[in-house]
C-alpha cells in the first residue's frame, strides 16, 4: 500500500513516515556538523560556544516539531514542512562566518537541497532553493550594513563580494533542478516496474479461473500490449499446447485490444529457424526481419512486419511463442527491461497454457473411453437423457444402434488381451468415423457399443445400423482376426417411451441378431404404445 505525500499530493513507493524519519536524520547530520566545524580550527571559524546555543536551539525546534506531527498524526504535517524554513534559517547563521559561498561547508546546503528534494517533490526542491537564495542574499545584505556581526556577536567583515553571492543562489536552482531530474527518471523506472507487476499479477488472476488454451492466448496478447505499447503481437502454439493461433488487429473494442484468429501451421511451428533458436536458449530473442523461407509460420502469423522480438512459451518443454513487433527503423534499440518484461509474461501465460492443457487432458479423460476414444458410458447417459427430453417435447423419433462384437471371448482367450484391445480399437476407429456430427457414439461395456441417433426413424436408423456393421466387419480384414458385429435397433416412441426402455429394446434387438447368426442387424419388435408423430 503506498501512502500520500501531502507536500507534492502524490503516491509514492516509500510511506510518509519513513521519509520524514530520513528528513530528521538529515537535521542531525546538519547539525552535527555545524558543531564539529565549529570546534575545528579551519571549520567555522568561530568559537564553538558561539554555534552552541543556535544549534540547540534547532535541535529542540526540530524534536518539537516532530513529537507534534506524532500526537497529531496528519495534521502536525504543516508544522513538519513549515521546519524546511527553520532548516535554510539555520543553515544561513551558521555558515555566515565562512566567508562566502565557495566556502567547502556550502556543501552542507547542498546536501539538504537533494535530500528534501529527493525525500519530498521536485517542487518542494525547487521552492527551498529559492529560499537558500533569499537567505544568502539577506545575509550579504545585513553583513553589508554590519547588522549581522553585531546581531551575531562576531568580530567578521564582508567577504564575499556581490558575485559570488548570485553564483551561489543560482548553484541551489541549479542544484535542486538537476536532482528533480535524475529522480524522475529513477521515479518513472520505478512506476513502470510496478505497472509491470501489477499488470502481471492482473494477468495471473485472469488465468486463476481455469481458462481455455485459446483465452490464455487473449488475455496474454492484451496486457502485453497495454503494458509495453506494441502494436502487433501474436501467440502461437503447439498442437499439444491447443494449437492456439491469435494476433492483434487495428482499432481496439469496448473491453481493450482487438484480437483476431489467425490460420497458420501449428504443427510446422518447430520448423521456424527463430523459434527453434529462442527454445533452444530458452531466452527472447530478437530479429530485424522475417525470411518466409526460414519462418514460415512467424512470417504467416505477421507478414511484413520487422524489429521483432520473439519471446519463447517453456512450461517443461516448449508449446509456443510471443511474438512482438516493436516498430521504428530498422535495428531500432529495445531495452534489456521490457525483453525482460516480455520474458515475464511469457513464463506465467506458458504456465497457464500448460495448466489449460492439462485440464483439458483431464476433462476428456473424464468423459472419453481410454482404450477406444469413444464417449463412455457416463457420457452416453446423460446425452441419452438429455436427448430424450428433447425428442419428448419436439415429438421427434429418437433412435439407437447397440453393437457387440461377436466372440470376442474367443478371441481374448485364444490370442490373449493384446489382440482383443486392439479388436476394440479397431471398433472404435470405425464408429468414430462412421457416425454423423449429430450422432454420439460411446462404448457401453466390455465389447458392446452404442450410437445415438437423434431425429433419426427406424428404417433410417437400420440403414445406419447396417452400413456401421459393414464397415467393421470390412475394415476388420485388416487386423490379425476377423472382426464382425451383431447390431440391434430401438426407436422412440414407437419401441420405447423412455430412456431405459429404448436401451432394453436394442438390446433384445441385438441378442436377436446375434442368435439369428451374428453379424447381422436386427429391429426392435417391441411396442410402446405411444404413436410417433408425423
Amino acid at each position: 500500500m503506498t501512502a500520500v505525500d501531502p507536500v507534492a499530493g502524490r503516491s509514492d513507493f516509500v510511506s510518509l513516515a519513513d521519509r520524514l524519519g530520513a528528513l530528521q536524520l538529515v537535521r542531525l547530520g546538519l547539525a552535527a556538523t555545524g558543531l564539529v566545524s565549529a570546534a575545528t580550527p579551519r571549520g567555522l571559524g568561530v568559537p564553538i560556544h558561539a554555534v552552541a546555543p543556535v544549534t540547540a536551539v534547532y535541535l529542540l525546534a526540530t524534536v518539537a516539531a516532530e513529537g507534534y506531527r506524532r500526537i497529531r498524526a496528519m495534521r502536525g504535517i504543516g508544522l513538519a514542512t513549515a521546519m524546511l524554513l527553520v532548516d535554510g534559517i539555520y543553515l544561513a547563521v551558521v555558515l555566515a562566518p565562512v566567508g562566502g559561498p565557495r566556502h567547502i561547508l556550502i556543501t552542507l546546503v547542498y546536501i539538504h537541497l537533494i535530500a528534501v528534494t529527493l525525500l519530498t517533490s521536485w517542487r518542494t526542491g525547487l521552492k527551498l532553493a529559492v529560499w537558500h537564495g533569499l537567505l544568502m542574499v539577506a545575509g550579504y545584505a545585513l553583513e553589508v550594513d554590519g547588522i549581522a556581526p553585531r546581531l551575531l556577536g562576531l568580530d567578521v567583515g564582508v567577504t564575499a563580494p556581490a558575485r559570488d553571492v548570485a553564483e551561489g543562489a543560482i548553484a541551489f536552482w541549479v542544484v535542486a533542478i538537476c536532482t528533480a531530474v535524475f529522480a524522475g527518471l529513477s521515479e518513472r523506472e520505478l512506476r513502470r516496474g510496478k505497472a509491470e507487476l501489477a499488470a502481471l499479477a492482473r494477468m495471473g488472476a485472469s488465468f486463476e479461473s481455469g481458462a481455455a488454451a485459446v483465452d490464455v492466448g487473449r488475455v496474454l496478447l492484451d496486457h502485453v500490449v497495454a503494458v509495453f505499447g506494441f502494436d502487433c503481437a501474436a501467440v502461437i502454439t503447439t498442437p499439444s499446447a491447443g494449437g492456439v493461433g491469435l494476433r492483434t488487429a487495428p482499432g481496439r473494442t469496448r473491453t481493450g485490444v482487438r484480437i483476431d484468429s489467425i490460420d497458420v501451421p501449428v504443427a510446422h511451428l518447430e520448423h521456424d529457424e527463430l523459434v527453434r533458436r529462442c527454445w533452444d536458449v530458452r531466452a527472447p530473442v530478437l530479429a530485424r526481419r522475417l525470411v518466409t523461407a526460414d519462418e514460415p509460420v512467424l512470417a504467416a502469423a505477421l507478414p511484413g512486419s520487422s524489429n521483432l522480438i520473439v519471446v519463447p512459451l517453456i512450461a517443461e518443454e516448449p508449446i509456443g511463442v510471443l511474438v512482438v513487433e516493436r516498430g521504428g527503423a530498422l535495428g531500432a534499440v529495445v531495452t534489456r527491461a521490457t525483453v525482460a518484461g516480455l520474458a515475464s509474461f511469457a513464463g506465467h501465460a506458458a504456465l497457464a497454457l500448460r495448466t489449460a492443457s492439462l485440464v483439458a487432458e483431464i476433462e476428456r479423460m473424464a468423459r472419453t473411453d481410454s482404450l477406444t476414444g469413444l464417449a463412455n458410458r457416463r457420457v452416453f447417459e446423460a446425452a441419452l437423457n438429455r436427448e430424450v427430453a428433447r425428442a419428448a417435447r419436439s415429438g421427434a423419433p429418437l433412435s439407437l444402434v447397440i453393437l457387440d462384437v461377436d466372440g470376442f471371448k474367443g478371441v481374448n482367450d485364444r490370442y490373449g488381451h493384446q489382440v482383443g484391445d486392439e479388436v476394440l480399437r479397431h471398433v472404435g476407429r470405425s464408429l468414430n468415423s462412421d457416425a454423423r456430427t449429430t450422432d454420439l457414439a460411446a462404448r457401453y461395456g466390455g465389447e458392446e457399443f452404442c450410437v445415438l441417433l437423434p431425429a433419426c426413424g427406424p428404417e433410417e436408423a437400420l440403414v445406419v445400423a447396417e452400413r456401421l456393421r459393414a464397415d467393421i466387419a470390412a475394415s476388420g480384414q485388416a487386423q490379425p482376426v476377423s472382426v464382425t458385429a451383431s447390431a440391434g435397433v430401438a426407436t422412440m416412441p414407437i419401441n420405447a417411451s423412455d430412456g431405459a426402455t429404448l436401451v432394453a429394446a436394442a438390446d433384445d434387438a441385438m441378442y436377436e441378431a446375434k442368435r439369428a447368426g451374428r453379424d447381422r442387424s436386427c429391429q426392435s419388435t417391441r411396442r410402446s404404445g405411444i404413436r410417433m408423430a408425423v
